[in-house]
Formats: C-alpha cells, sequence, structure tokens
C-alpha cells in the first residue's frame, strides 16, 4: 500500500510541479497536494491544513526559496522542506541549508527527489521521536525529582564503594546534615544497629564492589545520629540496582519515633488493661480466697493455743524436776510427786500431741503460704522478664487461686504429659489460666467435670481446659475475645477476661482455639512457643 503524503509545492511553474508529483507518485507515495506560488497563497494553504512536507523552487516571481523557508519553518516548526530547482550554485545551495532547508534537488537530476524526500521525513520523524523522549525523560526526571523532594522519608543512593552518592532534602531535614555535607561521606556514620549488632555494616560491606543482593528488600530497624548527636529510632530499607554497568544501592529511612511512642503507649494501656483485670479477677474470687485463707489459719491458731496448754504442762514438770533437786517440789523431798503429775496430766500423750498440732501447724501456714505467694506473683504489676519454667508452674498457680471457686462445683481431672520448659511471663500465663479455669467453672450448672491436659507438638506446648458446662451458641463464639463481650450476668465479669487473655498470648507469640457445642461442654486449646523470638 502506498504511503500517504501530503505536499505543499510551492513553484510557478505548473509543469515542474506536476513532474515533482509524478516521481513521488512513482516512488510509492499516495500524494495529495496542492501548488501556491505566492507568500499569501503560501501562509492560507499552511493555516488550512496540515502537510507532510513541502517543495519549494528557488527562483520565485513573488518572493524568494529563502522567504519561503523562513515562512514555512516559523509556522510549521521541524516539518521538512526541500527546494527544488534548476542550476543554483553551492553558495546558494548552502545559503538554503543554513536558512533551514532539509536539502536541495536540482531539476535536471529528479531521480534523487524521492530519496530525498524519504530521507527528510525519516530523519524528520527521528528527530521528532528524539525530542520526545528527551521531553519525556525531562518530565519523568522532574517527576522524580518532585516525588523525591517532596516524600517525608529520607532517600540516600551509595556508589560502588558504599558512599553516598544522592541525599534527598528530607534526609538533610532528618539527620540536620546538608546533601553537599553528605555526599562521598559513609552513611554508617549516621545509622548504627542496637540489636543484632554488626549485621548492617556486613550487609553494607558486602555490597560494597559487588552489589550484595542480600541487602534487597531487607528491612532493619536502626538508630539515627543527628548533627546535635541526638539518636532516635529509624527504619532502614535498602535494595540494589545496576546502573551503567556498576552496582548502586537505594536506601530509604523513615523516622519511626512516633510509631515506637505510640507502641510504647500501647503496651503501657495493654498492661495497665491486663493489671486492672487481674485486680477485677482477684476482686470477684476476694470472698474464695478469704475463705481458703481462713481455714489452715483457723486451725493453725486454735493448734497455737492448745500447744500454748502443751508447753504450760511442760514447762510445770521440768520445774518440778528442777525442784525437787532441792525438796522444793509441792514440799516432797524426791521425785514422786513429779512423776504423780506426770500421769495425772497424761504427759506422754501431750508429746505425741504437741508434735501433731505443730504438723499442722506447718501444714496450715504452708496452705497460706501458697495461696499468698500465688496472690502476690499474681497480681504484681506485669514485669518485662521472661522466664523458663514448665507449664505446670502458672497453671498450678492458676488452680490455687481458684480452689474455692471449684471445690464445690466440679471434680478437677489432670491429665498432664511431660513437656519441655517454655519461655514465658508465667504471671501472665496464669492469669490466662485463671481466666479459662473461672470461665469453665461458671459453664457449670450442677456439678461437672473440669480435664487440664498439657501437652507438646514439634516446637509448642498446648493446654487444654475442658470442662462439661453448657457450651458456647454458635453465633457467640466467634465473638467470645471481643472486649467487654460476655455471656455471663454483669456480676460475673466485665467481658475482658478473653479478650486480655487473646492479647497475652499475642505478646507470647501463642494462640487460643477453642471448641464448644451445644450442651457438651468447651474446650480451650492454649499454644505457646518453646522460646521468644529474638528482638
Amino acid at each position: 500500500m502506498d504511503r500517504k503524503l501530503r505536499v505543499l509545492i510551492i513553484e510557478d511553474s505548473e509543469d515542474d510541479a506536476l513532474l515533482s508529483l509524478h516521481d513521488l507518485k512513482q516512488g510509492g507515495f499516495d500524494v495529495v497536494s496542492k501548488r501556491v506560488e505566492t507568500a499569501q497563497e503560501m501562509m492560507s494553504a499552511i493555516t488550512d491544513e496540515a502537510w507532510d512536507i513541502a517543495l519549494t523552487d528557488y527562483s520565485l516571481p513573488h518572493f524568494t526559496a529563502l522567504d519561503a523557508i523562513s515562512l514555512w519553518r516559523n509556522s510549521v516548526g521541524s516539518t521538512p522542506i526541500i527546494v527544488v530547482s534548476g542550476a543554483i550554485g553551492e553558495e546558494v545551495a548552502v545559503d538554503a541549508l543554513q536558512a533551514g532547508a532539509n536539502d536541495y534537488v536540482m531539476k535536471d537530476r529528479r531521480q534523487r527527489l524521492v530519496p530525498a524526500v524519504k530521507r527528510a521525513l525519516e530523519e524528520t520523524k527521528t528527530s521528532k521521536e528524539k525530542r520526545e523522549a528527551e521531553l519525556g525523560l525531562s518530565d519523568s526526571q522532574a517527576l522524580f525529582s518532585a516525588i523525591v523532594a517532596s516524600v517525608h522519608d529520607g532517600i540516600f543512593t551509595l556508589d560502588v564503594d558504599g558512599l553516598v552518592s544522592f541525599w534527598n532534602s528530607s534526609a538533610a531535614r532528618m539527620f540536620g546534615v546538608a546533601a553537599r555535607e553528605m555526599t562521598g561521606r559513609s552513611i554508617k556514620e549516621l545509622i548504627t544497629t542496637e540489636n543484632n549488632a554488626g549485621e548492617l555494616e556486613r550487609a553494607l560491606d558486602g555490597f560494597i564492589g559487588i552489589g550484595g543482593s542480600a541487602t534487597a528488600a531487607h528491612v532493619w530497624e536502626c538508630q539515627g545520629h543527628r548533627k546535635d548527636d541526638e539518636v532516635f529510632p529509624i527504619e532502614l530499607s535498602i535494595a540494589t540496582m545496576a546502573l551503567g554497568g556498576k552496582w548502586h544501592a537505594v536506601g530509604i529511612m523513615r523516622d519511626i519515633s512516633e510509631r515506637v511512642e505510640a507502641t510504647r503507649a500501647l503496651e503501657a494501656s495493654q498492661a495497665q488493661l491486663i493489671q486492672s483485670e487481674k485486680m477485677a479477677a482477684i476482686g470477684t474470687l476476694a470472698a474464695g480466697v478469704a475463705h481458703e485463707i481462713n481455714n489452715p489459719l483457723s486451725y493453725s491458731i486454735s493448734n497455737m493455743q492448745t500447744l500454748k496448754g502443751y508447753f504450760e504442762i511442760h514447762q510445770r514438770i521440768i520445774d518440778g524436776y528442777e525442784q525437787a533437786l532441792d525438796g522444793t517440789f509441792e514440799g516432797a523431798p524426791d521425785l514422786d510427786a513429779v512423776n504423780s503429775y506426770k500421769k495425772q496430766v497424761c504427759y506422754a500423750q501431750s508429746k505425741t500431741d504437741a508434735v501433731d498440732a505443730i504438723d499442722d501447724c506447718a501444714d496450715g501456714l504452708n496452705k497460706i503460704s501458697v495461696i499468698v505467694n500465688g496472690l502476690r506473683g499474681f497480681s504484681r504489676k506485669n514485669t518485662k522478664d521472661w522466664h523458663k519454667c514448665a507449664v505446670t508452674e502458672p497453671l498450678e498457680n492458676a488452680l490455687t487461686i481458684v480452689a474455692n471457686e471449684l471445690k464445690y462445683k466440679c471434680e478437677i481431672i489432670k491429665e498432664y504429659q511431660p513437656c519441655p520448659d517454655i519461655e514465658c511471663l508465667p504471671d501472665q500465663l496464669s492469669q490466662v489460666f485463671m481466666n479459662l479455669l473461672i470461665n469453665a467453672s461458671q459453664a457449670l450448672e450442677d456439678n461437672g467435670t473440669i480435664t487440664l491436659r498439657t501437652g507438646s507438638d514439634n516446637e509448642m506446648v498446648w493446654v487444654e481446659v475442658e470442662d462439661t458446662g453448657q457450651g458456647i451458641a454458635d453465633e457467640a463464639i466467634d465473638n467470645i475475645f471481643e472486649p467487654f463481650f460476655t455471656t455471663k450476668s454483669i456480676d460475673k465479669g466485665t467481658g475482658l477476661g478473653l479478650f486480655v487473655s487473646s492479647t497475652i498470648m499475642d505478646k507470647h507469640h501463642g494462640r487460643i482455639e477453642v471448641h464448644s457445642e451445644a450442651g457438651e461442654g468447651t474446650t480451650f486449646r492454649v499454644w505457646l512457643p518453646l522460646a521468644q523470638p529474638s528482638a
């Protein structure tokens, strides 16, 4: 298919114009043309239509080819124009080219016209594409510069030697170090890592010279050092790229001071919520705990009164032996009176009874100690100290605290399997187990059973609390871990127990699973990792 070509011919000879059109058609062009002779006609044609190329004679009766070229360039810009004329000297041809003509063709060498037209069109197309590409690149660069300048994150690039080659305005504001000061310096002068010391330095050192791809897509939490020596937390990510045959790195830094403060505030709020829920739970159990303490306390006090009586008896006998030596025991000169008194007070039996009373006191005080220590560990403010312990330790501590809540309502069955120790916050786990035990107890309408199981699977330890209660309705089970959601009466809880338990499990990188069927009971399974991930 012939190539469409719109040609404006500036020529006073119609025959010469027809010859040019003939040559173009023979050269494979589908030509649409118009011939003009004057500047006014030329201007009118340019205004009315768009043209792909212009062919102009050099010698015109009303104006020159140089005038035509100037008018063409001022009107249509880079669209090609070729001089087609009779004999013209070399100087004239140079003048035409300097004026803006793309080429010139002698009329007696018309075989050059088509190649000249094609070359002019191709050169114009290439030039246009180049200008558009340059304009697009310029626009892209301007857009990139605007984006880099406007983002709040600090952006830098490192050259193959690991030195800063670009430092945006946000980085300058963040560190108080201008781009001209930072260019050519090591980024390690301003950024350090507190945790995993040396990891960032090793990654950067690995990048230098080889473009260490291990840095790509990695994010570090680091410490930034401002010019005034203030230290602040930042998040740093680095990606590598090849540019001009050399490796470069692009780093993005984000000041996370506000996020760190918000996280601390959230952790403080969570700790306060956990502590408040603890106090609420203790308040709910206060009467039962008091009863558990009062029983051993009462018989310990009673036994102490009994021991006091035994002490008085034994003291009198000891005194009697001392007085018998000097004949003053009730006026008797020998030991008969002392021995008679011993039989009277059942001395042998009193010794046995005294030992039993002491043992009972020790047992009662030990029970009180266990309860008090459990309460003290449970109620103290949350610590951040992680400990290794058997999962049964916080479970048994919770059982001690809620003993009075359970013993009149259910039977406790323990099915403990040997498990490896876990890294945990024991007092917080006690709170989780206490919440589950109280819920299980309150789910029992009459006497029932609560079964406690432990086990392990791969790198996890689990604890199950299963009750034979009424179960949880299907429509409620999806909401039980939401704050303030409860199916109990207002005097039986705050609706925060399972929410707080879930929060504690998140902190332990564990989880709570629940299975329940209406009328069949509920089973909660707590999963805990053996070790906590490193910070």
